[in-house]
């Protein structure tokens, strides 16, 4: 188990998942922080996270498959823009609440062990998460049959709620980590203190 690591391959994953910064390049739009990159640190995270993420090995397997699937949707984004996706980008953002439904309850274990006021926050992140997932997935098919003007209100509050949580992730998650890595230094740099008296 590398905690310290795998917070930090956790916190970067997520900020490539949930940070789209999207170019436009002779008609085609390009995101420069693909989703697959994220995907990826999630993966290598997973196994990082030891004794929290024992008998979940199913993370690591949803994890490398969303590293295909969000590789598929940019790669066809960029060479095939006139395809129609959104059956792909629906299963993708499906399989990634579930997937954050789950890796975030192991991240519950880690606050909880290490003393983080997180914990709270990370359960609520949990559970709002898959909420505003579910109903974007819900509500998206529903523009052929409400008013348009309905359908606009309905999309653009979910939307600002979905950039606001996304915010507050990442803002929890790196201060996680911070934390995590502080409290697991602190035993190191009291002994060096230790061994630097000793030696005077």
């Amino acid at each position: 188990m590398d905690l310290k690591k795998g917070l930090s391959l956790t916190a970067f994953g997520f900020a490539f998942i949930l940070i789209n910064l999207n170019l436009t390049l002779g008609g085609v739009t390009l995101n420069v922080t693909p989703d697959f990159i994220g995907w990826i640190m999630l993966t290598l995270a997973v196994d990082r996270l030891g004794k929290y993420t024992d008998g979940k090995k199913y993370l690591k397997f949803v994890a490398l498959v969303m590293v295909i699937l969000s590789a598929s949707v940019w790669t066809l984004q960029i060479m095939k823009p006139e395809y129609d996706i959104s059956i792909l980008t629906t299963l993708e953002n499906v399989v990634a609440a579930v997937f954050m439904f789950f890796f975030f309850g192991c991240l519950e274990l880690v606050a909880n062990d290490y003393g983080s006021p997180r914990e709270t926050t990370i359960r609520t992140l949990k559970i709002l998460t898959l909420a505003l997932n579910i109903a974007m997935v819900t509500v998206v098919p529903l523009h052929k049959t409400m008013p348009l003007e309905t359908f606009a209100v309905i999309f653009a509050v979910l939307g600002v709620a979905a950039i606001v949580t996304a915010i507050v992730t990442l803002i929890v998650l790196f201060k996680l980590r911070d934390e995590i890595h502080e409290k697991l230094d602190a035993p190191a740099a009291a002994e060096e203190t230790e061994e630097a008296e000793e030696a005077e």
